[in-house]
C-alpha cells in the first residue's frame, strides 16, 4: 500500500524531516499547504469552543420571545375577568344613534348593525358651517348635531366603564407584551444567523412570536407551504419539546 498517494496532515506530521526534504519541491509545497490548512482549522475550532456563541444574541432574543408569549397567555385571565365586569356596567347605545331611512343622505348604516356608522358621524364634525351652504336644511343640521353629541356622550360613558372595570388597563398590559415581542422579532430580522443555533432561534421566535407556540399543518396546503412548515418544525423541535 502506498501511504503517500494521499497523505494526511497527521501522517505527514510524523514523517522525519529528511524524508520530507527528499520529496520534490511541489510535493513539499503541498505538504506545507496541508499543514497550514490543518492548523487554521484547529485554531478556528478552538476559537469557537473557547469564545462566545456566535448567535448568542439571537438565542437570547428567541428565549425572551417565548417567555413573552407565556406571559401573554397568563395575561388572558385578568382580561377575561375584567371583561366580565365590563359587560355588567357597559352603556347601551342610545336610540338617537339608531339609523333611520331619512339619514341615508347624511350618514351610512353600520355593517351588521341597526345603528349609524360611527365613522360617518365623525365625518360630520366641522361640516355644519359649510356642508349645507348650497342646500340649506335645518333639519339635517339638527340631526347632524344630535348624532355628534349623542356619540360623544356614549363614548365618554363607554371609556369610563372600560376604566372602572379594569379592562382598559388589562388590554394595555397585554398590548405592551405583544409590542415588545414584535420589537424583538424586528431586531432578530436584522441579525444574520451564523450557526444552526441561530437558525433554531429564528424558527423558535416565529413559532412563539407569530404562531402562539403551535405549528399547524394543513394537508390541503400547497407543497411549498408544507415543506416550509416541515423545516420550521424540525428546527424548532428541540425548543418546543423543552417548553
Amino acid at each position: 500500500m502506498n501511504y503517500f498517494s494521499n497523505p494526511t496532515p497527521e501522517l505527514l506530521e510524523r514523517l522525519p524531516g529528511f524524508v520530507l526534504t527528499s520529496f520534490p519541491g511541489e510535493v513539499q509545497d503541498a505538504i506545507a499547504t496541508l499543514r497550514k490548512a490543518r492548523n487554521e482549522a484547529t485554531e478556528q475550532i478552538e476559537r469557537l469552543l473557547s469564545g462566545p456563541e456566535p448567535d448568542a444574541e439571537l438565542v437570547a432574543l428567541a428565549e425572551r420571545v417565548k417567555q413573552l408569549q407565556s406571559a401573554a397567555i397568563d395575561a388572558m385571565r385578568p382580561i377575561s375577568e375584567a371583561d366580565d365586569r365590563f359587560q355588567d356596567i357597559k352603556p347601551e347605545k342610545p336610540e338617537v344613534l339608531r339609523w333611520r331611512p331619512v339619514d341615508a343622505d347624511l350618514v351610512s348604516r353600520a355593517v351588521y348593525s341597526n345603528y349609524c356608522s360611527e365613522d360617518s358621524i365623525d365625518e360630520l364634525r366641522g361640516r355644519n358651517t359649510h356642508v349645507f351652504v348650497e342646500n340649506p336644511d335645518e333639519g339635517r343640521q339638527r340631526r347632524a348635531a344630535e348624532l355628534i353629541a349623542a356619540l360623544d356622550d356614549y363614548r365618554s360613558r363607554f371609556d369610563a366603564a372600560m376604566e372602572q372595570s379594569g379592562l382598559k388597563a388589562a388590554d394595555a398590559a397585554l398590548q405592551a407584551l405583544y409590542d415588545e415581542q414584535s420589537a424583538l422579532c424586528d431586531r432578530m430580522l436584522k441579525l444574520k444567523p451564523a450557526t444552526l443555533h441561530g437558525l433554531q432561534a429564528l424558527a423558535t421566535a416565529l413559532v412563539w412570536g407569530q404562531w402562539s407556540g403551535e405549528i399547524e399543518e394543513d394537508p390541503d396546503s400547497t407543497q411549498e407551504n408544507r415543506m416550509i412548515t416541515s423545516i420550521i418544525r424540525a428546527l424548532s423541535k428541540e425548543s418546543l419539546a423543552a417548553a
